[in-house]
């Protein structure tokens, strides 16, 4: 019982970690939107900022992956 709970729990860590993902991946597409709309000196930060925050995410799903 308890290695069904182990591989249901994992199963669901991966699944939301492919939904954080795909949310860093809507953060990126408004950064840019923000950007195209907005012209100021600090949107190569928040462009740079976005690409690793999916960098990071992407690195979370692999670790995972991988761990568990």
């Amino acid at each position: 019982m308890t290695d069904i709970m182990f591989i249901f729990v994992k199963w669901m860590f991966v699944i939301g970690l492919v939904m954080y993902s795909a949310f860093a991946i809507v953060v990126i597409r408004q950064v840019i939107a923000m950007s195209e709309a907005v012209e100021c000196e600090v949107n190569i930060i928040f462009k740079v900022l976005s690409w690793v925050h999916l960098a990071m995410s992407i690195l979370l799903f692999v670790a995972a992956l991988t761990v568990l």
